[in-house]
């Protein structure tokens, strides 16, 4: 299977997660299904795997980015961490949420990676989660427990 097809495989599976954690999400992903599919919009100079957006009493935006095995501590995933995080820090309403998505035999090193990019960004409207192409774990913003099982 080619790095393209791992990529794409992990990008389903954490559509589909996330359509059945918030059903109500309204999402694109950097992945055509057919010609003239919507993309997700390219922020702060990258453009993310997926993107997703609900409205209500509750609103909530959301942006993922897949990383297969080797390209998790990479000086271009730290820029396009940054820039995500930095986005989804200046929103001015509702509940950002920003989760990196791994093959799950990486999710250890990905761990370490987030806590390291992301202590800066951490915030009460911002949050920050692991999807190891089997769970979802959040990163808990004030350090007393780093991850949990959501």
């Amino acid at each position: 299977m080619s790095e393209s097809d791992v990529h794409r495989n992990i990008v389903s599976a954490t559509v589909q997660a996330i359509q059945c954690r918030w059903p109500e999400m309204r999402m694109t992903m950097d992945i055509a299904q057919a010609p003239g599919d919507e993309i997700p919009p390219i922020i702060n100079g990258h453009r993310p795997d997926i993107m997703g957006q609900h409205t209500g009493p509750k609103p909530c935006f959301l942006i993922a980015e897949v990383k297969t095995n080797n390209d998790i501590d990479k000086s271009h995933t730290r820029d396009q961490v940054n820039a995500f995080l930095q986005y989804l820090n200046d929103r001015s309403t509702g509940q950002g949420v920003f989760i990196f998505a791994v093959n799950g035999t990486v999710a250890h090193e990905a761990r370490h990676f987030l806590q390291w990019v992301c202590h800066s960004y951490m915030s009460s409207h911002v949050g920050v989660m692991l999807f190891d192409s089997l769970d979802f774990w959040t990163l808990d913003p004030f350090g007393k427990v780093m991850w949990h099982l959501c």
